[in-house]
């Protein structure tokens, strides 16, 4: 008679290390990319309002290089092995983002002898702004390259084990 011995072994602990290992590669390379294209994006020609010798961007347009500040201040930060955080610290940043709503007006007190309120506008940008997409508009480019650098390094796992 013979016989034949199945034997199964468990991997999943060397698996799981390997798909962790993967995934942070994937978390470095993926926010690197997006670095290189929020930098590119931004050094990019633009067709906005000439101030001097500065090219503005216009509306729709990631913004403009101007001081180098908003660009130089971009940094990535790994909190742990699967998370990265792009992104600034000027303020500003958002107000490109997302453009700016015209201002409201606001009635203010008057001293008691005055007669009906005084309108005073409010607001960054008197007229308001549009918006200056770089963050958003970059990650939805960026999706197809994102999605194959996680494939490659889930792919990289198979030919490993």
């Amino acid at each position: 008679m013979a016989e034949i011995e199945v034997k199964v072994v468990d991997r999943t602990p060397e698996l799981m290390q390997k798909l962790d290992a993967a995934i942070g590669r994937f978390v470095v390379k993926g926010s690197e990319h997006i670095n290189r294209e929020v930098r590119a994006s931004m050094a990019e020609a633009k067709t906005g309002t000439m101030y001097g010798t500065h090219q503005a961007s216009a509306p729709g347009e990631s913004p403009a290089v101007d001081s180098g500040n908003y660009i130089g201040s971009i940094v990535i930060i790994y909190p742990s092995t699967f998370e990265a955080l792009i992104g600034t610290p000027v303020e500003y940043a958002l107000y490109l983002e997302e453009g700016t709503r015209p201002p409201a007006t606001r009635a203010s007190r008057r001293k008691k002898d005055q007669q009906g309120p005084v309108l005073n506008m409010m607001g960054p940008h008197m007229g308001g702004m549009a918006p200056r997409p770089l963050w958003e508009k970059t990650m939805t480019e960026s999706l197809p390259t994102l999605e194959n650098l996680l494939d490659a390094e889930i792919a990289g796992i198979a030919t490993r084990v």
